[in-house]
């Protein structure tokens, strides 16, 4: 879900131009991302 709302954040952090704030709001959706990702890397 973190990254879901990252993503729709991600948008207006686009359209103000800050790059930090943009930046740091991509890592945050890759970071949910990776979340999910973990459980199928590791297996049961």
């Amino acid at each position: 879900m973190i990254s879901v709302i990252a993503r729709i954040v991600y948008g207006p952090a686009y359209v103000s131009g800050l790059p930090g704030l943009r930046s740091a709001v991509w890592l945050v959706g890759v970071a949910g991302l990776l979340v999910m990702a973990l459980p199928l890397a590791t297996g049961p």
